[in-house]
């Protein structure tokens, strides 16, 4: 056998060169060093995530039993809203909720702010005019509860004052409400009512804020011989709160009706919203 031909040194690294398209001499590849650093620790869990976490979750449940379950969303409320507005009350506000939004409402976006046992969420739904902005909540029990009936920057009790029935309220945002005198009905054939006597009440509300109002979530409630009083539903007699718009400057006037076990003792608060942005007010007789 031939023996095996090997190319010249000086041949070899022509070819080399020619196959790589450099010029001059080859250079070796420097080796690279390898030093250990200290990776940097994953950060922290910061504290506020779970509390952020379960208020946005409480902020949810309150909003979808807002228009299902009058209970649940009651149970959602903090200690002083629900002595300020009784479970009754807040049954008949839900009926309302229920009655003008039959497919509810659902959180479209939610920012929420942290400090102790207090903090604000605002929010956006899907039925724009129930949005809110910075609406109150405090932590009661290791839970998250709906506050907004404290004036923002205040935890003292709101002040209810008592005025007559055919009196005309204003507060100080502007807004203004007129609980005429009780009027005694006859019920329609499909009304529902509760036991005693049938009053009707003429609402009267007033814009003068310098900016529109929604008046969806005007709320009121009657206690009367001690007892509760049954609100009347009846779309032939007495209506409820109006859905439209109350521009600046103008008004409107609707009908509400209870059934009350004694006409001589009433007693009725009203809050022209829920979320308490006007203090509720007590009419009497």
């Amino acid at each position: 056998m031939a023996p095996k031909k090997t190319l010249p040194l000086a041949a070899a690294m022509s070819v080399l060169l020619t196959l790589t398209g450099c010029a001059g001499l080859i250079q070796p590849t420097p080796t690279a060093t390898v030093t250990e650093t200290a990776q940097p620790e994953p950060a922290k869990t910061v504290e506020t995530e779970p509390e952020e976490a379960a208020l946005k979750q409480a902020v949810t449940d309150y909003t979808a039993a807002f228009f299902t379950d009058a209970e649940a969303a009651w149970n959602l409320l903090s200690e002083e809203c629900k002595a300020k507005l009784p479970l009754p009350g807040f049954q008949s506000m839900i009926d309302q909720a229920k009655v003008q939004y039959p497919s509810g409402a659902e959180i479209e976006a939610m920012t929420v702010a942290i400090d102790g046992d207090k903090a604000s969420a605002t929010y956006s739904l899907n039925v724009s005019a129930l949005s809110q902005e910075n609406q109150s909540w405090v932590k009661e029990g290791g839970e998250w509860k709906y506050n907004g009936c404290v004036e923002s920057g205040s935890s003292e009790p709101q002040e209810k004052t008592r005025p007559a029935f055919g009196d005309t309220y204003t507060y100080p945002s502007g807004i203004s409400v007129k609980v005429g005198e009780p009027e005694e009905i006859t019920p329609s054939e499909y009304a529902i009512t509760g036991e005693g006597i049938h009053l009707k009440f003429d609402i009267t509300l007033t814009n003068d804020t310098g900016e529109d109002f929604d008046p969806i979530l005007f709320t009121a409630s009657a206690a009367s011989g001690g007892e509760e009083a049954e609100r009347i539903f009846d779309g032939e007699k007495v209506g409820g709160a109006p859905s439209t718009t109350i521009l600046d400057g103008k008004k409107v006037t609707f009908s509400i009706g209870f059934s009350v076990l004694d006409p001589e003792d009433i007693t009725m608060d009203v809050s022209p919203s829920f979320s308490f942005d006007e203090r509720s007010v007590v009419f009497t007789n």
